[in-house]
């Protein structure tokens, strides 16, 4: 019997467990935990729910007896295996490189729109003619998208962002052949990468210096402010800058009217050697 969901659609086993029960459950009433847990072999019906929110992890022991009672095929039990070690890695290194061997057994159509949303994080004027075309009406005219962005991309680097955006499904024509966004934007993961993440924050920090000679002080905001803080007014800090960027998005999710495309960033970041930790 085949799986309910797609397992190659999951990186944490925790969440592909819960719906994996979840859809068995709707498409069999008798499915339940003391069902699979005399399937799998062991005796306590609570393992799987245990598991499920993150009281027990599964173990070497427990591993083949989920994967048994699932009927997975050998590709399938591997990415299982995989998925466990990602979820339990420490590290975003260590994540990353567990992904790396998960993206290889994945189907084709999934590495393909990986490496594209990959892609999509290698250029910051990605990410800007995404937004750009929530407020122009252009079609395949890419020269006004080139010229609409700035610091200015060229004609190659427009038309190229659009075909990515378009295979990643983040744009699409409308009745008037105009280019429009259809989702806010990808959100950065594993599956990006670590170092591609810190490539693409690095580039948007390097625009944000050259904004200081590229626009006139009321068109911009950065400030700089160098402080000497308790662990638990960093703490504080760290609560208020996160509530500050809730309060942006919101105001950005509910604005309408959008003609012009800027950049959010924000810093804040030790300049001294860390305490250890109590």
């Amino acid at each position: 019997m085949a799986l309910p969901i797609d397992i190659f659609s999951y990186y944490n086993y925790r969440e592909f467990l819960r719906d994996y029960y979840d859809a068995r459950k709707a498409r069999d009433r008798n499915f339940s935990y003391r069902w699979f847990a005399m399937r799998a072999g062991f005796n306590s019906s609570g393992l799987y729910s245990s598991i499920v929110q993150g009281k027990v992890n599964l173990t070497e022991n427990t591993t083949p007896k989920f994967a048994k009672a699932m009927k997975l095929t050998a590709r399938e039990e591997e990415y299982f295996g995989l998925m466990i070690d990602f979820t339990h890695a420490k590290t975003a290194e260590a994540r990353q490189e567990v992904f790396d061997k998960m993206l290889k057994i994945m189907p084709r159509r999934m590495q393909k729109a990986l490496a594209n949303q990959r892609e999509y994080y290698t250029h910051w004027h990605y990410t800007a003619v995404h937004q750009a075309l929530a407020t122009l009406n252009v079609g395949d005219r890419f020269e006004e998208i080139a010229a609409f962005i700035e610091p200015q991309i060229s004609i190659a680097d427009a038309r190229k962002a659009v075909g990515l955006l378009a295979d990643l499904k983040l744009i699409k024509k409308n009745s008037s052949g105009y280019w429009k966004t259809t989702t806010p934007g990808l959100l950065g993961g594993a599956e990006v990468g670590v170092d591609l993440i810190r490539q693409y924050q690095a580039e948007m920090m390097r625009l944000a210096i050259g904004a200081l000679d590229r626009f006139p002080k009321e068109h911009r905001h950065i400030s700089t402010t160098t402080v000497s803080i308790s662990s638990e007014g960093k703490e504080r800090i760290l609560k208020k800058l996160s509530d500050v960027q809730k309060e942006i998005f919101e105001i950005v999710r509910s604005d309408t009217g959008e003609d012009q495309v800027w950049q959010f960033n924000l810093q804040f970041f030790p300049m001294t050697k860390q305490p250890e930790e109590k």
